[in-house]
């Protein structure tokens, strides 16, 4: 019976030690890529490729969790007919878009 305690102690500390070992690269991956943007904590990643967002095509730039926006990047938002907001560079085909589909009954989905 002694023999069987000491084993379940050896392995419930190896799971111990490898939960903690875990928690500390999670600690440790979060203190590394956490940003504070207005008061809220968020996870950023570096941004893969070094071209500025000027001297890329604008509708071209790929946003995800391993490729963050770049902090220069400014976006000039206009409002949509229903209250959103979208780039001012897709309003017009965005529009004739909507318009397109009003008239062939697609605005009912």
């Amino acid at each position: 019976m002694k023999k069987r305690n000491r084993k379940h102690h050896v392995k419930r500390r190896k799971v111990n030690s490898v939960f903690i070992l875990v928690m500390m690269i999670i600690a440790a991956l979060l203190i590394f890529y956490a940003k504070e943007v207005q008061g809220h904590v968020v996870l950023t990643a570096p941004v893969s490729d070094h071209i500025p967002v000027s001297d890329r095509e604008w509708n071209l730039t790929l946003v995800n969790k391993w490729n963050g926006i770049q902090d220069q990047y400014e976006i000039d938002l206009v409002k949509v007919p229903g209250g959103e907001k979208v780039d001012k560079r897709i309003y017009e085909p965005l529009m004739e878009m909507l318009e397109d589909a009003k008239e062939e009954n697609w605005n009912q989905l």
